[in-house]
């Protein structure tokens, strides 16, 4: 392991996956705050007995469920309003005054600003690729590098691509080289 202390590691971990778990392990319990200030979610003072363990995973659980919790959107389809989870969407396009939330099957409309939407998935693995689109990060099927410096992005499920900006092209690759090992 490299020389670097655990605080460091959870840092860069953090850094990498916000999402990331992290348990600090130790018989110093003067560390206790700078570990929780790193991003840490427990800490386990030796001796470490099974309450404390299961005190911790209880914690993590509780933390899990939280984040599990899809964002939903509401959408319309002619008449018809429907309600999206957040990993049902591959997608979002801006139009006029409105977005599209591409699904697998459907084109789903709303009365929302992209602005609005890219706020509330920031913490999320949608990144925004254009002015006008954000992507799911786990819709991609593939990344072609064009002309200008731009993008293809392809999905699997649907069978079409969107071009990136040339601008959001490299915010893009620099966010994905972070978010990939």
């Amino acid at each position: 392991m490299p020389n670097i202390s655990g605080l460091e590691l959870a840092e860069i971990l953090i850094n990498i996956n916000p999402k990331t778990y992290i348990v600090f392990q130790t018989a110093y319990e003067e560390f206790a705050l700078d570990a929780f200030k790193k991003g840490g979610i427990g800490y386990l003072l030796k001796p470490i007995s099974n309450e404390d363990i299961k005190k911790v995973l209880e914690k993590i659980n509780l933390f899990k469920e939280e984040k599990t919790t899809s964002k939903r959107f509401l959408g319309r389809i002619g008449e018809s309003i429907y309600i999206l989870d957040m990993d049902e969407i591959f997608y979002i396009k801006a139009d006029l005054d409105e977005i599209i939330m591409r699904t697998k099957d459907n084109f789903v409309y709303a009365k929302r600003k992209i602005g609005d939407i890219e706020d509330i998935l920031k913490d999320e693995n949608f990144f925004r690729i254009h002015r006008s689109y954000l992507v799911n990060i786990d819709k991609i099927k593939s990344i072609k590098s064009v002309s200008q410096s731009r993008f293809e992005i392809y999905f699997n499920g649907i069978d079409e691509f969107i071009l990136s900006s040339k601008e959001k092209a490299k915010e893009f690759r620099e966010y994905l080289d972070k978010k990939t090992v």
